[in-house]
This record gives C-alpha cells, sequence and structure tokens, in this order.
C-alpha cells in the first residue's frame, strides 16, 4: 500500500519552493554589469512615463509569459528588447534569488554581464525606457542606503463612504481570535533609498542592489 506520505517525498522539489509563487505577477530582472574603460558600471532605466510605474529606475526585465521556457528567459528577452541589443550581446551567470513584493509580485534575480565596448551600442526601446543610466557600482559599495519605514495594514472588516459594513474575513464569525476580528497587527516594511546624481533609486531595485552589495562585503560564498 502507497500511502501519501511515500508518494509526496518521491515528486517533492529537490530545492525549497516558493509557496504560493503561482498565485502572484510572477517577473524576472537581471543585473547587468558592464565593463567600459576598465569601469564597472550597473545599468538601470528610467520607464517611459505612459507605462506601468511609470518614470521610476529599475532593471531590465519584466513579465514571465507563456512563451517563456524559464525565468532566466524571460531576464533575456526583455533586457535584449528593453536595451536594443542582440542576446548574444548577454551573458546571465547567476541567478541570485527571488523577491516577495508587498503588493503580491514574485520576482527572479539573476546576475549578468552586457558584453559591449560602448554605451553608444545600446539602443533603448523608447516605448518601454526613456533613458539609459549607468552608474559606477563603486558607488553602491561605498554608499550606504537610507531606509525608511513603511506600515501596512490588513483589514478583515471595512466600511464604504455611507458607513457601511463589509465584512471581508469573517474571522468573528469563524471562532479565530480577536485580534483578527478588524485589523491584523500591522506590518512593518524597510524601504531603501539610493540618491545618485539626478536619480533615486528607491523600492525593489535598491532592495536588490543592497543585497548584492551585503553578500559582497561578507566575502562568503552562500551555500
Amino acid at each position: 500500500m502507497e500511502y501519501f506520505y511515500d508518494k509526496l517525498l518521491n515528486i517533492a522539489p529537490d530545492k525549497p519552493i516558493l509557496i504560493g509563487r503561482d498565485k502572484n505577477f510572477k517577473s524576472s530582472v537581471l543585473v547587468p554589469f558592464v565593463n567600459i574603460d576598465g569601469i564597472e558600471y550597473l545599468l538601470l532605466e528610467k520607464r517611459a512615463l505612459d507605462i506601468r510605474q511609470g518614470g521610476e529606475i529599475c532593471f531590465p526585465g519584466g513579465m514571465i509569459d507563456l512563451n517563456d521556457k524559464t525565468p532566466e528567459d524571460a531576464a533575456l528577452r526583455e533586457t535584449a528588447e528593453e536595451l536594443g541589443i542582440p542576446e548574444d550581446k548577454i551573458q546571465i551567470d547567476n541567478h541570485f534569488g527571488y523577491l516577495v513584493a508587498n503588493m503580491g509580485a514574485t520576482l527572479d534575480v539573476f546576475i549578468g554581464k552586457i558584453k559591449i565596448e560602448s554605451f553608444s551600442q545600446l539602443n533603448p526601446n523608447k516605448k518601454e525606457v526613456e533613458k539609459i543610466y549607468p552608474v559606477p557600482f563603486s558607488f553602491f559599495v561605498k554608499t550606504k542606503p537610507d531606509f525608511y519605514s513603511l506600515e501596512t495594514e490588513t483589514k478583515s472588516v471595512c466600511y464604504n463612504e455611507s458607513g457601511e459594513e463589509k465584512v471581508l474575513f469573517p474571522a468573528k464569525e469563524l471562532g479565530l481570535p480577536e485580534k483578527y476580528h478588524l485589523s491584523w497587527p500591522i506590518k512593518k516594511t524597510i524601504v531603501y533609498v539610493y540618491n545618485y546624481e539626478e536619480i533615486i533609486i528607491w523600492g525593489l531595485t535598491a532592495a536588490i542592489i543592497q543585497e548584492v552589495t551585503k553578500f559582497l562585503e561578507k566575502g562568503v560564498k552562500s551555500e
């Protein structure tokens, strides 16, 4: 007789998975290094104003779509489209990790190189990218980001403009602890901010940069 436990162990993933990921908006980004005349840069983009999150500073990347076999394929495709370069100019070397955003999105984060000799070889897609900003990576190594704390409140009950109650989750009827009946415990989120010349780098992009530089500071390979 085969028990569920034995069957589960036979098909369970070899590495830990991100539980609930399929319910979220899934995307991939590339942390793109480029070496020009002996100086290492990170390539950052300013998103075009008329697209989602327009005007923000970010890494190249985007939604993982049905034609992408892997998250790495999405990062490669989006980077080529946004920077206006052939895919063979992009070298992805590391799947750095996953990031779960407060708004419910998950990001696969990759590290790679852009193999160009001059920034003039970039031809950014103006429909998506307003401008490319190369930032010397030494800036991030030497500069600690500012950080701010935001608070997120989760409500099981809310009220409309007429003051009528709307139950979103029947915590009281389910007999759950009283602290969940109206408003759940407040969650605090740290937002990192780098101020470089004319641009503000913040949010998920800054969080990724902060994590990458933290690994460099440790100088120890993660197991």
